[in-house]
């Protein structure tokens, strides 16, 4: 927390009046704590118990969240109360909640993702958007989640595993140079670009003292070209959100103002905004600005969204819509061939890297199925990467990997790899060797738990008694040994390792929310 005497003087101070805020609401909100704020992940089964504890430790609902899955808790960020603090920190590190900033959950709202659909998520790391676009999308058709740092992508992948993803296929480029991949290209795509952040100044206090007006001049070039290599990547029709955490007009209105006028082909979609976040106080885009570097005036740009700290005590965000807008072409700009298409040559390239995911050898996936008792139809396309298995969409294989791709315009990619795509990771990993064979991971329990049907069916109270002891006899059973998966009425698949003893196989967040969901039951039931 700072005290508005240290900042009443910054050079963000000038920037937050110059662009139209008034300075005492201002600077009253942004040098208190934010709020604590969390989102539920609607795909696990055991979602309601989830909302249950979130109520009872004094959670309300944001109102401009879609179905009233997203809260704000009784207490500022960083300041959990000691008798909420193990269970609230559990909820997340099981991946039945993610805390994350409310105004970083709008652009995804913005963009609107549906079922089934091929989404880019261009600048994706550290992955709260990542994993809130996957659970809009059900979990469902193609996420390609990109950065260009290695170690913020290892972020994502635990982000990913947390909470259990299918869909999402990882990437490594620099999003300028973003590859191209089947026809039409993607149908939405999210380009939250690096940015100064100087609207992030209630949860990152050095950006009160760090922050000056070139900041945004250093990045303007950087997030013009990954935007407008993002509209190449667009099918004709098709959608996409730009959006900083940050005040700075060059970094916001200024980039779209330049896409607009050097791409014929994009338009900007006006942001209805209290239609689209009911009970969210918004402003109006820059329409009019000048500096030395950066001059503009174009109304449109009014359709553009502002999110201040001191309408909503919140953070400050940006957000902008975006379409293209000739809906007669057939593919997206990034693969139009410069010659005909029969007139290209096929590209010899050929995914070398033994790291990158391969489709699972399909007697290998039988075997699996065979195991484990699930079902032969083919819900999920499976990779094999090193000795482990994962299991992503089907439109994953079906499209991305399968399909043929312009490289360089030039050229074709014959389809049946990734090339030229650097694909780090491809759906959940699922399955992996241990010492009675395949068995699989605790990170793709919520999918599993719907497609294993070989399990020992016990009675609650069994489970119950292992969840409390964390292990009990086995020296009598000789039928159950080796990794086994026990059921009940209200547990769809627990792990165990059967041995003289069976030692339940799950961490100790998931034994805390398990626990905390049988004391849950009986009160209920009271």
């Amino acid at each position: 927390m700072v005290s508005i005497e240290e900042v009443k003087d910054s050079a963000l101070a000038v920037l937050a009046m110059e662009t139209g805020h008034s300075m005492e609401d201002w600077f009253t909100y942004t040098t208190r704590e934010l709020p604590e704020t969390v989102r539920l992940n609607p795909l696990r089964s055991d979602v309601e118990n989830t909302r249950a504890m979130l109520e009872q430790m004094g959670a309300e609902p944001i109102s401009w969240f879609p179905g009233g899955s997203a809260y704000t808790m009784s207490w500022p960020r960083g300041s959990i109360p000691e008798e909420h603090e193990q269970l609230y920190i559990a909820l997340h590190e099981t991946g039945r909640t993610t805390r994350q900033e409310a105004v970083s959950m709008l652009p995804v709202i913005c963009l609107e993702p549906e079922h089934g659909e091929r989404i880019l998520d261009i600048c994706a790391a550290p992955g709260s958007k990542t994993t809130q676009l996957s659970e809009s999308m059900h979990d469902t058709g193609v996420l390609v989640a990109n950065d260009v740092s290695s170690s913020r992508l290892n972020t994502l992948v635990s982000n990913r595993g947390r909470i259990g993803l299918s869909n999402i296929i990882l990437t490594r480029h620099d999003g300028r140079h973003f590859p191209s991949v089947p026809d039409p290209g993607f149908d939405a795509i999210l380009v939250d670009v690096p940015c100064t952040g100087s609207a992030t100044m209630r949860k990152n206090k050095h950006v009160w003292w760090n922050w000056k007006p070139e900041s945004a001049s250093g990045l303007n070039r950087l997030q013009v070209d990954i935007l407008k290599r993002a509209c190449a990547l667009l099918r004709p029709g098709g959608r996409l959100v730009y959006s900083t955490c940050s005040f700075d007009p060059v970094e916001n209105e200024g980039v779209v103002y330049q896409i607009l006028s050097e791409l014929e082909y994009m338009e900007l979609e006006p942001i209805d905004s209290e239609t689209m976040f009911p009970g969210l106080t918004s402003r109006q885009g820059i329409s009019n600005w000048e500096n030395e570097k950066f001059n503009w005036s174009d109304e449109t740009l009014k359709g553009t969204v502002r999110v201040a700290p001191e309408d909503n005590d919140s953070g400050g965000f940006f957000l902008a819509r975006l379409k293209h807008r000739l809906p007669d072409e057939d593919t997206a700009r990034a693969m139009i061939p410069k010659i005909p298409r029969e007139e290209m040559k096929n590209n010899d390239a050929r995914d070398r890297d033994h790291h990158l995911p391969v489709i699972a050898n399909s007697s290998e996936v039988s075997e699996i199925k065979n195991r484990w008792g699930m079902s032969e139809n083919d819900y999920y396309s499976w990779w094999r990467r090193g000795k482990k298995y994962s299991l992503s969409s089907i439109d994953a294989k079906e499209w991305l990997w399968e399909q043929p791709r312009t490289v360089k315009r030039r050229r074709i990619s014959p389809g049946k790899q990734w090339t030229p795509l650097n694909v780090i990771h491809a759906g959940i990993t699922a399955f992996q060797p241990g010492k009675d064979g395949i068995r699989p991971r605790s990170e793709a329990r919520p999918i599993l738990e719907r497609l294993i049907s070989n399990t020992e069916s016990v009675a609650d109270s069994f489970i119950q008694q292992i969840l409390e002891e964390g292990e009990v006899d086995n020296k009598n059973n000789d039928s159950m040994q080796g990794y086994v998966i026990l059921s009940s009425e209200n547990h769809p698949g627990l792990p165990v390792w059967a041995g003289a003893y069976l030692t339940l196989m799950v961490n100790e967040a998931e034994r805390k929310i398990l626990l905390a969901q049988a004391v849950q039951r009986a009160e209920d039931s009271s």
